[in-house]
């Protein structure tokens, strides 16, 4: 165990601790990803996961190691890694943010912020849209985070692109979430045609989704407003029952989803520099983009910034925030483990190989490969989907709207053992029951 002690925005970081670390607050205000800790409560942290403990005033804490083999933390050298400014940067994008969406709020007009988040390779999108998305959150909003990066490893789910209402701190899994299976790392899009198609028509697919889940809000909020307006009219002046209007919403503790607005994290772009811009642009049409932080790609920024209506907001690589896992570390993570209850007879299941034709359609043909571990893959339980080999139009909605939650691969598979199946947390337990699918070979 160790008392650190922490001046004015110093920054505290524990690299890669091998087990469980232990922190709690003793004095002062601390934050992690936006998120402030609260007086004497006792947090524990994931091992393998690094992470940077900021302080706004004068603080201590009390950290504690589970292995005596973990190397002890370290206070940043605020000249080499520049952390402060880092975090002032971020409160200045929140403050524009907040901006928007207070403007929006008050009009009822029109969605809020939407921010598009590019980077090259362990350049900190994860930490700016974690840290952003809580400071959104102590305000009481709800925004939608959007990750159509398919080599995020801290995405519960790999090769996966998806969207998730933001609503409370502590909440990991989230319920309302929509992810669409990728199956292929993004240096994969700049090799193969088709897989570019294929990834392009699952984000637009995406940014569709998460449209119209704006739209429905902000259709709900206006028809709130005029009921509230009609109950209001028997107050003459109409300028007091917009402030009685705009009073009412300013307590409640949750704001709309509509003004919160969305942040898009991207995946790290590889390519030819005008393949590239296509591909944001591209972006910037489907999800409706109103603002781009751009970290550490000075020629994307330049670009951007010649774009007429977009704020466009560059930074330099976050050093020493949080670096991608690798497969090691995700291997060591913890997960639950349960044995399924659903029996499936392995003629019922069936392998079919994702394709994307000219014009964009989804096609999925059957396929009979052994080598099931190299092809992008969706097992359909027979009872719950069907395909029809001559529409591939319905089969394009059939796999998009899938409920296919879990793929598990066994090797050297025997139907005739009992399986246990790893899941992310106990929130998808019913899920799979219901669900899930195995294949092997």
């Amino acid at each position: 165990m160790e008392i650190i002690e922490l001046k004015e925005e110093e920054a505290y970081r524990i690299s890669d601790p091998t087990d469980i670390v232990q922190v709690t607050l003793i004095e002062g205000a601390v934050e992690i990803f936006g998120q402030e800790l609260l007086l004497k409560k006792l947090y524990e942290f994931p091992p393998h996961k690094p992470f940077s403990l900021f302080c706004w005033v004068q603080s201590k804490l009390k950290i504690k190691y589970k292995t005596k083999e973990d190397q002890p933390g370290y206070i940043f050298n605020e000249e080499e890694l520049n952390y402060h400014k880092m975090m002032h940067d971020f409160l200045k994008i929140n403050h524009v943010l907040e901006s928007q969406r207070q403007m929006s709020f008050q009009q009822t007009d029109k969605i809020g912020p939407r921010l598009l988040v590019l980077g090259s390779h362990s350049c900190g999108k994860n930490t700016l849209c974690k840290t952003l998305i809580n400071y959104s959150l102590v305000y009481g909003w709800k925004p939608i985070y959007v990750d159509i990066d398919p080599d995020n490893q801290q995405s519960e789910y790999p090769h996966s692109i998806r969207a998730e209402v933001q609503t409370c701190v502590k909440e990991q899994m989230q319920k309302n979430r929509v992810t669409y299976y990728f199956g292929y790392q993004y240096k994969d899009i700049v090799r193969d045609i088709s897989k570019r198609m294929l990834f392009d028509r699952l984000t637009e697919e995406l940014s569709v989704q998460v449209d119209r889940k704006l739209q429905a809000d902000l259709e709900r909020a206006k028809e709130q407003k005029v009921q509230m307006l009609n109950q209001l009219g028997k107050v003459k002046d109409q300028k007091l029952c917009e402030l009685i209007y705009m009073k009412s919403q300013e307590d409640k503790d949750e704001k709309e989803i509509y003004a919160s607005g969305i942040f898009v994290n991207c995946p790290n772009f590889l390519g030819l520099h005008n393949q590239i811009m296509e591909q944001i642009k591209f972006l910037i049409e489907k999800f409706k983009i109103t603002m781009v932080i751009v970290i550490d790609k000075p020629d994307i920024y330049r670009d951007l910034d010649k774009i007429q209506d977009i704020i466009v907001y560059k930074m330099e690589k976050l050093k020493g925030v949080v670096d991608s896992y690798n497969l090691k570390e995700l291997e060591s993570l913890n997960y639950t483990s349960f044995q399924s209850s659903q029996s499936i007879p392995e003629n019922q299941l069936e392998l079919y190989q994702m394709q994307v034709r000219e014009d964009k359609q989804i096609m999925f043909e059957k396929t009979k490969s052994t080598n099931i571990v190299k092809l992008t893959i969706a097992v359909l339980h027979l009872k719950k989907t069907q395909l029809e080999e001559s529409n591939t139009e319905l089969n394009s909605k059939l796999i998009l709207q899938a409920p296919l939650a879990f793929l598990a691969y066994v090797d050297n598979f025997d139907k005739d053992k009992g399986y246990l199946i790893q899941i992310p947390n106990d929130n998808c337990r019913q899920t799979l029951q219901n669900n899930v699918c195995i294949i092997g070979r």
